[in-house]
């Protein structure tokens, strides 16, 4: 089991004045997470941000599709971190596995670890990543999709892998950037939404939300439809959102963007 995340002001990598990430409008960013993971990709792609994880309840509802689920989750998280960070960006996040329908979330257990694995092998599954942003009564909101196929696995292959322990907290129950990445035959889409967190998409609805803060025109208004990897392209498309309230429901747009594998972590 990883450590969590604690609370406080998480620092990006040293770079120059010209390098500060313009999406956040000067704001400062919030991320409701408690996932290493999604602190790690951020840290990466060059953001300073605090961290506050948030409480709520994460069970599914009667009738809600994944995609639904994911948002919702996204949407309260950030909900429930913004009111104690007024002026800032507080982002929210949520993934799942999805396979013939069935949810995966994280295993409850080594006995349901291995009952997830089982249920991916040697079949493809998506991976949905549920996305939030609120700025007081702004905000902007998305959901994205990554396809990735594993090989068959063989029963020594799933009880290895589960006593490694890293199925641990995992939706899914597995690691890409971890052991589990040798049971990975093909990827179709974000590498950085399987970790947790699509940066593409996070970095697009930034610059989307600050620049109707700022009142101007966002830095990449063309251009950012991203192409799926390896068996074509996937829309990517993202919502603009009211004040996001905790519980609401709402179908955010769906995207996959191609992009080599960064070193590092984890959903």
């Amino acid at each position: 089991m990883e450590p969590v995340v604690k609370p406080g002001v998480v620092p990006g990598p040293r770079r120059s004045k010209a390098a500060e990430p313009l999406a956040t409008g000067g704001l400062r960013l919030v991320l409701a997470s408690r996932s290493p993971r999604r602190v790690d990709l951020l840290s990466r792609a060059g953001y300073r941000f605090d961290v506050e994880p948030a409480d709520i309840d994460e069970s599914r509802l009667a009738g809600e599709t994944p995609r639904e689920l994911v948002l919702r989750l996204a949407r309260g998280k950030a909900a429930a971190v913004a009111p104690r960070h007024p002026g800032s960006i507080v982002l929210g996040a949520d993934t799942l596995v999805v396979v013939d329908g069935e949810v995966l979330g994280k295993p409850d257990d080594d006995a349901d670890a291995a009952r997830m694995l089982r249920r991916l092998s040697g079949r493809a599954h998506d991976v949905l990543t549920g996305v939030a942003l609120q700025a007081g009564p702004r905000g902007r909101r998305g959901v994205q999709s990554t396809r990735v196929v594993f090989r068959a696995l063989s029963r020594d292959d799933v009880a290895w892998y589960v006593a490694t322990g890293e199925s641990a907290d995992k939706a899914g129950g597995y690691s890409i950037q971890g052991r589990a990445s040798r049971f990975v035959t093909r990827i179709e889409g974000s590498y950085t939404n399987v970790v947790g967190l699509p940066i593409e998409l996070v970095d697009g609805l930034l610059d989307e939300l600050g620049a109707a803060l700022r009142g101007g025109t966002p830095r990449c208004a063309e251009g950012r439809e991203g192409a799926g990897g390896g068996g074509g392209a996937r829309p990517t498309g993202r919502e603009e959102a009211g004040t996001l309230a905790t519980g609401g429901r709402g179908a955010g747009a769906d995207g996959a963007t191609a992009g080599p594998p960064p070193p590092g972590p984890d959903r």
